[in-house]
């Protein structure tokens, strides 16, 4: 009967206004489309009751006749929402809590909603008043008119999504019946998504290109073959998993973000290598070799992505610009041992607690800057800046380069003043700062005068020392300059930071002095020597510090340590400098906290990139410095007092392991 009145309508319109008869046919092929509906209800609903009910389904065709006559009358896709209300409704009707519960029956109930969800919603027949298109605006009308008809069929479908939840919702105290509506809604054979939560989570993700980025970056990622999803180059496959690993070992539980722990990190600096120049990477060796050369040689996979990165052919198209140059000149500074590659490395913590602050505790892009702000702070100790600045060497201008890129890193040193006959030494922290006229500066942010000359021990350990004060949070990590981070692990430092506290001491002996962790060489593949090198430190880093740790003898060796702050600045700071005892001056620091009955801890859990000697020469002086200060340690009073209070077992692990 219905569609008889349709039919009659579309007569009266096609005599009047195309566009309108056009209409008219949609909307009855929809009115088909909504008896096709109206019949899976029905068995679906027949199987719940166990019997059919004539006055129901009378009354249910009545219902989808009344809300198609009512949208036809009025063209509007909101008039869809009643039939909505209206099968909610007939399911509470005909699914309520009373005897018809004996005669449910799961297996029919399961054959109904599995028939729903094997429809395809986006393969619908071509309507009637779909006829031959014509090319420009005519075509894309007609395309939109189809495209608005699936996309309102779509939204019926939905609807019989909604008649199921309400009867789930009805029937969730029968666990065989619950469980039953769990899977037919949250399982590959059910309906997976949620059209309530999918559709707008879906609408957020189309308007956010960067969210768009990573959607196209995923689909491809899945839509690759299992061969090719495994990195081809090995640092990155050792990378991921180590990390993939690290997640399942025994890792602190993080507290939020505003409530972690804060840490500075600290990197002592003299005049090594800050960012190649062109001059050094194009120069040639005395074999005839250039350093850029050699890079592309080892590294030749990454290599070519760094050129499909930036959208060129070849070295010689990339030369060709000073932006070319400079970022090659980035490239070649981020795979050898260099300053600019360990305050990358070590600025990720920043960017680490900016976006957990944002994913974990649903932070504002500005908050979260603020707490990196308060959480991370990194200073490097560039002991001779002062001179250089004055000398005007160019190191000096790529370390305010590097200030002015990371907005939150400072830089120490110190300055030595001459007033008449008399020399002043100052411990001076510097930033770069954008002033009034909008120029960015480094401008000194404080100046401390020294008692006296600084430097009366080795410059390493008094570098370290006299820039203690300018690092502000509750613990302090050490770090080399040819050392590495990456993104990944630092999102693992909060956890680490939890080493400290009460209640992660299972131990029962407290929260330790100096919590230390792994390191992974990244000099592993540089030459043959660079390899043994990469091995030996393996070997003392990882396992025998593991080894040493459960023998409770494990010191401080430096990088990549974290310290209690407060506790190293009132016993003799980070390292002692004393020459000649002192020449293995980070070691020191664990006799202290040993001897003063404090804990050194290690974890396997995080790792820190380190870079070592490639050359033979390199690797003989390194050898010949542990050497001598291993003999400088059994004569220092530090040994002597650790073997008249450490117990026997203590004592014979110190003497083996050392």
């Amino acid at each position: 009967m219905a569609l008889i009145q349709v039919d009659q309508v579309i007569g009266e319109y096609e005599s009047r206004e195309i566009i309108w008869a056009r209409h008219v046919k949609k909307w009855r092929y929809m009115l088909e489309a909504l008896h096709e509906v109206s019949d899976i209800v029905f068995a679906l609903c027949s199987s719940l009751l166990g019997y059919k009910h004539e006055e129901t389904v009378a009354r249910l065709r009545e219902w989808v006749v009344d809300m198609t006559v009512e949208s036809l009358n009025c063209m509007k896709v909101t008039n869809l929402q009643p039939l909505a209300d209206a099968l909610l409704l007939f399911a509470e009707k005909m699914v309520d809590k009373s005897q018809r519960f004996l005669l449910l029956k799961p297996s029919v109930l399961a054959e109904a909603g599995l028939m729903l969800d094997d429809r395809d919603l986006n393969e619908d027949a071509k309507p009637a008043w779909v006829v031959d298109k014509d090319t420009g605006d005519r075509h894309k009308m007609y395309q939109h008119e189809e495209n608005e008809f699936i996309t309102l069929k779509n939204e019926i479908m939905a609807s019989l999504r909604l008649v199921l939840l309400r009867c789930q919702e009805v029937v969730s105290d029968i666990p065989d019946i619950s469980q039953l509506f769990h899977e037919l809604m949250y399982t590959a054979d059910g309906w997976f998504w949620v059209d309530e939560y999918c559709k707008p989570q879906t609408a957020l993700v189309l308007a956010d290109p960067v969210l768009m980025t990573y959607a196209e970056s995923l689909t491809l990622l899945l839509r690759t073959a299992k061969l090719d999803t495994v990195p081809k180059n090995s640092v990155a496959q050792d990378q991921l998993s180590f990390f993939a690993n690290s997640l399942l070992m025994n890792i602190p539980s993080p507290p939020p973000v505003g409530a972690m722990r804060s840490w500075s990190v600290l990197t002592p600096f003299y005049s090594e290598d800050v960012t190649y120049s062109d001059h050094e990477l194009d120069e040639l060796t005395e074999d005839e070799v250039s350093k850029m050369f050699y890079l592309r040689m080892i590294l030749p996979d990454e290599w070519d992505n760094f050129l499909e990165r930036i959208g060129v052919e070849d070295e010689e198209e990339l030369i060709k610009t000073e932006t070319g140059r400079h970022k090659r000149r980035k490239w070649a500074s981020f795979r050898g041992q260099t300053l600019h590659r360990t305050i990358r490395g070590m600025m990720c913590g920043e960017e680490a607690v900016k976006a957990l602050a944002q994913f974990c505790d649903n932070a504002t892009l500005a908050e979260a800057e603020q707490l990196a702000q308060l959480k991370f702070t990194y200073v490097v100790s560039c002991q001779i800046y002062g001179q250089q600045t004055k000398a005007k060497d160019p190191k000096v201008h790529q370390i305010n380069n590097l200030m002015k890129q990371y907005r939150n890193l400072r830089v120490a040193y110190i300055d030595e003043v001459r007033t008449g006959n008399n020399y002043g030494y100052f411990s001076v922290l510097v930033k770069a700062r954008v002033d009034k006229e909008g120029v960015d500066r480094i401008v000194e942010v404080y100046r401390v005068k020294l008692p006296g000359v600084p430097m009366v021990g080795f410059g390493k350990p008094e570098n370290q020392n006299h820039a203690m004060i300018f690092t502000r949070g509750e613990y302090l990590q050490t770090i080399d300059m040819n050392q590495d981070w990456s993104f990944h692990e630092c999102l693992k430092v909060r956890n680490l930071l939890q080493e400290f506290s009460e209640d992660h001491a299972t131990d029962g002996l407290g929260a330790p002095a100096i919590a230390g962790f792994r390191e992974n060489i990244f000099t592993l593949n540089m030459t043959s020597m660079g390899s043994f090198m990469a091995l030996q430190d393996t070997t003392f880093v990882t396992i025998n510090q593991r080894m040493l740790y459960s023998l409770d003898v494990r010191m401080h060796y430096g990088h990549p340590d974290v310290f209690d702050k407060f506790f190293t600045m009132s016993s003799g700071g980070v390292s002692k400098a004393s020459k000649p005892t002192n020449l293995s001056e980070d070691i020191f620091s664990g006799f202290n906290a040993t001897m003063r009955g404090e804990r050194v801890t290690y974890s396997d859990y995080i790792a820190v990139g380190k870079g070592r000697d490639t050359a033979l020469s390199q690797i003989f002086k390194f050898e010949a410095k542990v050497a001598q200060g291993n003999a400088e340690q059994a004569l220092s009073r530090d040994y002597y007092r650790l073997g008249n209070s450490l117990s026997l077992t203590r004592l014979m692990s110190l003497y083996f392991g050392h």
